[in-house]
């Protein structure tokens, strides 16, 4: 094996490490070219694979290959790549039936449906169910958004559900405390009746986290059936003023509230 061959098995070896006491940025190879504003994940795969993208020096065949976005020089048919420093941030009120995806193998809708044309590429803030709607945020910011989509740093996403049935104290209870829902225990979240009629009732609730399908599993441990789902909240970013499939670019004033909320200076 050849320096070259040495230097490829080296970077296809590699594991993300904190053991030097530097500030790192550990993502794989197709990710960093999503978050640097470049393309989705899903054609990042494929542009990898054909030779286009090198790391340090080295070309790269490989989506997975962890990479340090603070450290690693990354090229695209030799172009170096960096995370934009103007970045864009935007609010689209996703309808139902919609995918928080660039793509869909069924050829369902996805969010990119609704948006403008921009000079790059940006990605949702988290994922929003295909069966819910509401409010998604999409930058191309990724540090940002990594930080609002952590449980780590507690930023607060709030949602309006009709379940059917009623829901009672002690339910909220239960929502309020943590609860498993099939290997995870959630972290306390806020929850209280917004109204109520004979057989349904609207809950609004806030948690700090996303699991896959979290709302829907929280309010099924309790013997609940969500009939809908409406994400209102963001941070401090709300959804009121939009409707179904409209977008809107986010004020100087929320991108700072959500950096705040995030931590991030």
């Amino acid at each position: 094996m050849g320096k070259e061959g040495e230097r490829v098995a080296d970077l296809l070896s590699r594991k993300p490490s904190f053991d030097d006491g530097q500030p790192h940025a550990w993502v794989t190879l197709a990710r960093a070219l999503s978050k640097m504003g470049v393309m989705s994940r899903r054609q990042a795969m494929g542009t990898i694979w054909s030779g286009r993208v090198k790391v340090n020096g080295v070309t790269v065949k490989k989506h997975n290959v962890w990479v340090d976005l603070l450290h690693d020089e990354i090229r695209l048919d030799g172009r170096v790549l960096r995370e934009p420093r103007d970045h864009v941030y935007l609010a689209l009120y996703k309808p139902v039936n919609v995918m928080c995806a660039r793509f869909d193998r069924l050829g369902r809708p996805t969010v990119y449906d609704y948006l403008p044309k921009l000079d790059r590429w940006v990605f949702p803030v988290g994922r929003l169910d295909y069966d819910s709607e509401g409010l998604v945020l999409l930058t191309d910011h990724g540090q940002l958004s990594d930080r609002i989509a952590s449980p780590e740093y507690h930023v607060p996403k709030t949602y309006r559900v009709k379940v059917a049935g009623q829901v009672f104290e002690e339910t909220l209870e239960k929502l309020r405390s943590g609860m498993d829902i099939g290997g995870y225990i959630t972290l306390p979240a806020k929850a209280h009746i917004l109204r109520r009629n004979k057989s349904t009732c609207w809950v609004e609730i806030t948690i700090c986290e996303g699991k896959n399908r979290q709302i829907r599993r929280m309010l099924g441990r309790c013997g609940h059936q969500v009939l809908r789902l409406v994400r209102v909240r963001v941070g401090p970013v709300r959804l009121a003023g939009l409707k179904p499939g409209q977008w809107r670019y986010l004020t100087e004033k929320e991108i700072l509230g959500l950096k705040r909320a995030a931590r991030l200076s």
